[in-house]
């Protein structure tokens, strides 16, 4: 059992929830730049994430990193592994992924994971153990070994999407092989996000295009889905994915189409308009607080539903932290570390609905 957790960013939506989630098992210490915002039953300490010297000090103790900002991430995540600290990050932006795979630049021939469930004994990790279905599963090369950044384990696409949309579409890619692999992610626009998730759904706009149609649970049903670059189609690694985002709201979904050709998000990049393009977005509430994410391969079709997006993502975020010491070393995405049907059931029983393939 983690003993001691650090959260930084720990005063955002998705940090409040996951400290609060984690505080029935281990201490934890929420750093950030204004203690007072803490979560009742923590440790606050000021950090800034900036200043190297403060961030070392803050890992004094500690058994385990959470990362719910984007502010040197791969600095963060270093100074913690070569300390045998474990290391878990909610970022769902491919360049911070893909600068912390860069710490272990020794890639594995072989999956992170064959067929290991979250209950699997320590020797059965040891050997890679095969079996079932998951045992078809090979992962795309996001498992790094022997690099010289200590015995740790670092566990990238952590929440929504990345998260549950990497297990969803690796459930999907077992059970219908060599299929392109669709996901679909809905969020709730009614929702209240901080400024960081605006301005990161802001930078996404006009990045990829494409679209097609989705088949939510009810109550959201058939909505069309636009291409949006969520990290989790870039490190996958199977052959054919894409990942696109729907609102709750059709009027929202319309805008947000408008928004992401790529003439129009290039206005809204330019600094003159770029901040009243994140006060429009933050303040567009005319939906639910429902998020729906499913994933698509041939006829096999899984999901996973529920409200409130941040609350989701920190119940990710402590389910993996509670579970770091029966995983490997290593840095690896979180479908190469956990059985996805397993561990999207555990998350469900926080009041989300996990919705299964057809038999």
């Amino acid at each position: 059992m983690t003993t001691k957790t650090l959260i930084l960013g720990g005063y955002g939506a998705v940090g409040r929830e996951a400290a609060v989630a984690l505080t029935e098992h281990s201490t934890v210490v929420v750093a950030g730049r204004n203690p007072a915002k803490a979560p009742a039953g923590t440790e606050a300490i000021r950090v800034d994430l900036t200043d190297s010297a403060q961030v070392e000090a803050a890992l004094d103790g500690v058994s385990a990193v959470l990362m719910c900002a984007e502010i040197g991430n791969a600095r963060v995540a270093r100074a913690a592994l070569e300390r045998g600290i474990d290391y878990v990050d909610i970022s769902a932006t491919p360049a911070v992924l893909t600068a912390i795979e860069a710490l272990r630049p020794e890639r594995v021939s072989a999956p992170a994971f064959r067929g290991v469930g979250l209950g699997m004994g320590e020797e059965a990790r040891a050997a890679g153990a095969e079996g079932g279905i998951a045992g078809s599963w090979v992962a795309g090369g996001s498992a790094f070994a022997g690099s010289g950044v200590g015995d740790a384990t670092a566990v990238l696409s952590v929440g929504i999407a990345p998260g549950v949309s990497n297990l969803l579409a690796r459930y999907v890619s077992e059970r219908a092989p060599g299929q392109p692999v669709r996901i679909g992610v809905l969020l709730g626009s009614g929702e209240k996000h901080g400024a960081a998730a605006v301005g990161w759904t802001v930078d996404g706009l006009g990045q990829e295009g494409g679209a097609w149609a989705a088949e939510f649970p009810a109550p959201y049903g058939r909505r069309r889905v636009r291409r949006f670059p969520f990290s989790d189609q870039y490190t996958l690694g199977l052959p054919d994915v894409r990942t696109g985002l729907a609102l709750d709201s059709r009027v929202s979904t319309v805008l947000l189409g408008l928004a992401n050709r790529p003439a129009i998000a290039r206005l809204l990049h330019r600094p003159a308009f770029r901040p009243l393009t994140e006060k429009v977005f933050g303040g567009l509430h005319l939906g639910t607080d429902g998020f729906a994410v499913i994933a698509e391969a041939g006829d096999v079709r899984a999901a996973f539903t529920g409200n409130r997006q941040s609350r989701a993502t920190g119940l990710f975020a402590a389910h993996v932290i509670r579970q770091l010491p029966g995983l490997r070393p290593g840095i690896a995405h979180i479908e190469d570390l956990v059985e996805p049907a397993e561990f999207l059931t555990i998350l469900a029983a926080d009041g989300f609905q996990f919705h299964p393939a057809r038999s």
